[in-house]
């Protein structure tokens, strides 16, 4: 995986599930090797268009579905932090609250 240079890594941990991403402009890539609910734990309330991107997503087979979530097989973009925490926890979060700024010095390597 490439990050582009300048750009913050984030992380979402929720429910069982962690997530990795980046903002570039107006976008929000969350990174191949995340993971997310199953869709047996997305709630009602989840906003339609968080839905419809997790369709679209499992559906391009870029989302592969196994046992206890969903492995992101496949970088995607989503229009925000928002809609990417929302896709990926099956419910409406705050993407400026729950995505963290990963520590340069996380010894973490992309």
């Amino acid at each position: 995986m490439c990050i582009p240079d300048g750009c913050t890594v984030y992380k979402y941990d929720t429910k069982g599930v962690v997530a990795y991403g980046y903002e570039l402009g107006d976008e929000f890539w969350v990174l191949q090797g995340s993971t997310a609910v199953k869709d047996s734990a997305v709630v009602k309330s989840c906003p339609e268009n968080a839905v419809d991107a997790r369709r679209e997503h499992i559906v391009r087979g870029d989302w592969v579905e196994r046992t206890y979530d969903i492995l992101i097989v496949e970088t995607c973009v989503f229009s925000s932090k928002t809609v990417a925490a929302d896709a990926i926890a099956g419910n409406h979060e705050s993407g400026m609250q729950v995505w963290q700024p990963v520590p340069e010095d996380s010894g973490k390597s992309w």
